[in-house]
């Protein structure tokens, strides 16, 4: 029971998935990493799937394109 929900990254990728997300079938077995939970994952550097893990993703500052904005005036 503990292995039920888990995720999976590829060692060559900065990006983990679901366990039943459809790009861990393209991931070679040697360069699999399994994590608990996405907290794990993201401690090591891993960034969440866009399509698996959408939910996780941080959205980044407004802030950013208000200043781009800015510079233009």
């Amino acid at each position: 029971k503990q292995m039920e929900t888990y995720y999976v990254a590829n060692r060559n990728s900065d990006i983990f998935h679901h366990k039943n997300c459809k790009s861990v079938k393209r991931i070679n077995q040697d360069n699999m990493v399994v994590f608990q939970d996405p907290v794990d994952a993201m401690g090591q550097q891993f960034k969440p799937c866009r399509m698996c893990c959408s939910e996780l993703i941080i959205s980044k500052p407004v802030q950013r394109l208000a200043r781009n904005y800015a510079s233009y005036r």
